[in-house]
C-alpha cells in the first residue's frame, strides 16, 4: 500500500464507503419483495448482503428466476427495480456521510482525480450527490445499469485511470473489481455487510480501515 498522497486516481464505492446507506438499502430489498412472501424477501436481502456491489438489475433478475423460480418477466423486473429506486432515493437523501468523508474527499481531489464507481443506479447517484453538494469532488459519478467492471473498462479505455490508482470498497466484489484492473484496494469495515471479511482478506495485500479517519491520520 502506497502513501495515499501518491495516488493519481481514486475510485470510491458509494454505499458503506461514502454514505452510511448499506442497512437502509438492505431493508429496501426486503420491503420491496415482501409481497411475494417474507421468506423470499429475506432470501433476496441475504443475497444482496452476500453480493454487495452488484447492481439491483442483476439482483432483481436473480430474485425472479432463482428465488421465485419463475421465468424471467420484464414487466415484473421493471416494477421491482422501479419500486426499489423510489425507496432508495427518498432514504439516500437523508443518509449520513461516513466519518471524515469531507476531509478525505478534499485531500484525494487535491492530489488526483476522484470517481464514484457504484452498483447503485447512475441517475439516482448523481441526483443524490448533487443534493448533498458532494458532486463537486468527483470527475465522474457512475453506476448501474452498467456493472463496475464495465464502468472501469470504459474509464480505462478513455485514459482516465492515471496510475497509481486505488479503489475504496466494502465488499468482496469491490476487491475482485480492483484486482481485475490491477488497482490497489482499501477495504472499509465500519458499515460493511460482508460477514466473513476477516477470513477473506487474511492472506491478501489490502489496506483495512474502519473509516477514512484512519487514512487521514497516517498520511505523510
Amino acid at each position: 500500500m502506497k502513501d495515499i498522497a501518491q495516488y493519481k486516481t481514486w475510485f470510491f464505492d458509494c454505499d458503506g464507503v461514502l454514505l452510511d446507506s448499506n442497512s437502509l438499502k438492505s431493508q429496501g430489498f426486503y420491503d420491496v419483495a415482501v409481497s411475494f412472501g417474507a421468506k423470499q424477501a429475506q432470501m433476496l436481502r441475504d443475497y444482496h448482503c452476500q453480493y454487495g456491489g452488484i447492481s439491483r438489475y442483476e439482483k432483481m433478475r436473480y430474485f425472479i428466476t432463482d428465488i421465485l423460480k419463475k421465468d424471467f418477466d420484464e414487466q415484473t423486473h421493471k416494477k421491482l427495480v422501479d419500486a426499489y429506486g423510489d425507496y432508495c432515493f427518498d432514504k439516500l437523501k437523508q443518509s449520513d456521510e461516513t466519518p471524515s468523508l469531507l476531509p478525505m474527499l478534499e485531500f484525494a481531489s487535491s492530489v488526483g482525480n476522484c470517481y464514484v464507481v457504484s452498483g447503485g443506479k447512475q441517475d439516482e447517484l448523481r441526483d443524490i450527490f448533487a443534493y448533498k453538494d458532494l458532486d463537486k469532488y468527483f470527475r465522474g459519478i457512475y453506476g448501474s445499469p452498467d456493472s463496475k467492471m464495465d464502468i472501469l473498462a470504459a474509464l480505462i479505455g478513455n485514459g482516465e485511470d492515471g496510475l497509481p490508482a486505488v479503489y475504496v470498497g466494502d465488499s468482496r466484489y469491490d476487491y475482485i473489481v480492483a484486482e481485475e484492473y490491477g488497482f490497489d484496494f482499501i477495504f472499509m469495515t465500519q458499515f460493511t455487510e460482508f460477514v466473513d471479511w476477516q477470513d477473506f482478506f487474511a492472506d491478501k495485500d489490502v489496506k483495512v480501515i474502519n473509516n477514512f479517519s484512519n487514512l487521514l491520520c497516517n498520511r505523510s
